[in-house]
């Protein structure tokens, strides 16, 4: 078995939820790990890396999706004009969804995974610099609605580009639309399903494209595995430290990493 992966399983599992990018992480670590593995095996690692991390998200907020589930169905049962909170979530996620795909497309078909690793560097800059920004901004007390559902989207949207952080542009861009980190704690997460779920199916057709050849099913396995557990465990400890606003400490992460980084030339 190669260790490799389970190593990239633990990376993709915590950075898909901390503020410091999945996709620069991965890029930066399979650069250095995986040196002569194929285009097939390394697109297969990400799709089921994917989905460790994917059941993670679900099983933590199963509470909050049963609820969407039920008060959906229950919307289509007896139509009304007049949403309650939980179904107005719902329709905010779905509205939020079309410009996230609209822009995540996009950007992909640009080919922006393939970007230079000091483009990388410099957008893991970036998203040290809004970790630092996300402790001093005031909690607020307002609302969701359709204009700051659709303003969320494009954020999580341009988060696709590798060294973005996903959580944090949202996290973000909710304490400066007015929200409570209370409620972005668990918002953030949630619009992220239908995100990850649409990279999931992206890349699995993907797959059918190129192959499934020189695959190490036993390290792949092992390495999914522990992206779910260790994505599950980093969303227990990033909602902890938002309501105690220490995202600072992902900031000094992120510039420490770019700084090092650098002066290894990578």
């Amino acid at each position: 078995m190669d260790f490799n992966y389970l190593i990239l399983g633990l990376v993709q599992g915590l950075t898909e939820f901390l503020p410091v990018s999945s996709s620069g992480h991965l890029f930066l670590f399979e650069k250095q790990l995986l040196t002569g593995v194929n285009e097939n095996a390394l697109l297969l690692m990400n799709i089921c890396f994917h989905m460790g991390t994917l059941i993670a998200v679900i099983l933590f907020f199963r509470k909050f999706l049963w609820e969407y589930i039920v008060e959906t169905f229950n919307f289509l049962k007896s139509p009304s004009k007049s949403l309650n909170p939980i179904q107005q979530e719902v329709l905010y996620v779905i509205v939020l969804s079309v410009p996230t795909a609209i822009i995540g497309l996009g950007l992909k078909k640009s080919g922006i995974e393939h970007i230079s690793s000091l483009a990388i560097l410099g957008a893991l800059c970036f998203t040290g610099i809004l970790c630092i920004v996300v402790d001093r901004v005031k909690d607020g007390d307002q609302g969701l609605t359709f204009k700051k559902a659709i303003l969320l989207g494009i954020v999580q949207g341009v988060a696709v580009i590798p060294g973005i952080s996903r959580s944090g542009s949202t996290i973000l861009g909710g304490l400066v639309l007015g929200l409570s980190r209370e409620k972005m704690a668990s918002f953030s997460f949630l619009m992220s399903i239908p995100a990850i779920g649409g990279a999931f199916l992206l890349e699995m057709k993907d797959v059918f494209d190129v192959g499934l050849g020189g695959v190490d099913v036993l390290s792949l396995i092992m390495g999914t595995l522990m992206a779910f557990i260790s994505g599950y465990i980093s969303l227990i400890l990033l909602i902890g430290l938002l309501k105690k606003k220490n995202f600072t400490i992902f900031g000094v992460y992120c510039l420490s990493v770019v700084v090092i980084m650098y002066l290894r030339g990578v």
